[in-house]
C-alpha cells in the first residue's frame, strides 16, 4: 500500500495560512477593518449619537472595500490592480494605431520582420 501526497498544478499558487485559515495579505485586511469597525463603532454612538444600527450599517458599507483589498482576486490580479485596470479600460481612451504599409513582394506578406515592426511602433507610441 502506497501513500499518496496531492501536489498542486500550480506550486505558485500556494499561500501560507497564518492564522484561522487566513493568509498574511488577508490577516493584515482583517485586523485593518477590525480596527475602523471598533472606531467607526465609537465614533457613531458617542460622538455622532446615532443608533447601532446606522452605526452597523456604516460599518458594513465602509468595510466592504477594505476586506475585498484581502480577499478579492479575479484571473490572478488582486482587488487594487483588477480595479485599475477596469477604471482604465472604461475611462481612459485607448491607443488604436492603424498603419498600412506596402511591400516590394507586390502586396504579398509584410517586407519587414516582426521584430522591425515592433521597434517602430514602440517609436511612434508610448507602450504602458
Amino acid at each position: 500500500m502506497a501513500i499518496e501526497v496531492k501536489v498542486p498544478k500550480e506550486i505558485t499558487a500556494y499561500k501560507e495560512k497564518i492564522i484561522f485559515g487566513m493568509s498574511t495579505r488577508q490577516l493584515i485586511f482583517s485586523v485593518i477593518a477590525a480596527v475602523m469597525s471598533i472606531g467607526i463603532a465609537l465614533l457613531s454612538l458617542f460622538v455622532w449619537h446615532v443608533s447601532i444600527d446606522t452605526a452597523g450599517w456604516l460599518i458594513i458599507l465602509i468595510d466592504i472595500p477594505v476586506l475585498a483589498f484581502g480577499w478579492f482576486k479575479k484571473n490572478g490580479f488582486y482587488f487594487e490592480r483588477y480595479a485599475k485596470m477596469m477604471l482604465k479600460y472604461y475611462f481612459q481612451q485607448g491607443i488604436r494605431p492603424y498603419k498600412t504599409e506596402l511591400n516590394d513582394k507586390g502586396g504579398q506578406g509584410n517586407a519587414r520582420t516582426k521584430k522591425e515592426r515592433r521597434k517602430d511602433n514602440e517609436k511612434e507610441y508610448e507602450i504602458r
